[in-house]
């Protein structure tokens, strides 16, 4: 489960100006739930995303997950706890070009501190399967379209 508590993320632009991209925002997303953030462009959406996913800290209010605030954590213990924890498909593939298909697919694994790779080839091929794209493990992401690519990152985010 993923908490916010009273998030607000100020971002200085120099010269005593600032930008408030998200204001006291409170939610939680519980474990299987399905949740769409939408608004008008500069409204703040990635912002609360970054702020969710623990990659950028607010300025004030705290953010929780899986029962633990974000911001006590030293900085490997968040990326720790979000490579077991999240998935992330961001706006661009973020496919490294000189892996395969399955390598890529198989990356966030081998990251882990202690790697297991019981089921990992196994799951790899399933949710390529679910997304088309089985038959594409062997290849490179400059052989896929943009649309196959980012269907390979959501696979990967699964």
């Amino acid at each position: 489960m993923i908490t916010m508590n009273e998030v607000t993320k100020i971002y200085p632009l120099g010269k005593g100006n600032s930008v408030t991209a998200v204001s006291g925002v409170s939610l939680e997303i519980h474990p299987g739930e399905f949740t769409i953030i939408v608004g008008r462009s500069g409204s703040g959406k990635t912002t609360l995303l970054n702020l969710l996913g623990g990659l950028a800290r607010p300025t004030s209010g705290n953010v929780v997950l899986e029962g633990t605030n974000l911001w006590t954590l030293t900085d490997e213990q968040q990326s720790l706890l979000r490579n077991q924890t999240l998935g992330f498909v961001f706006q661009f593939p973020s496919l490294l070009p000189f892996l395969t298909v399955y390598e890529n697919m198989i990356l966030p694994t081998s990251l882990r501190p202690k790697p297991s790779q019981n089921g990992v080839a196994g799951r790899a091929s399933e949710y390529l399967q679910k997304v088309g794209l089985y038959d594409k493990r062997d290849v490179y992401p400059r052989q896929l379209s943009a649309g196959q690519q980012q269907r390979v990152v959501i696979a990967r985010s699964s």
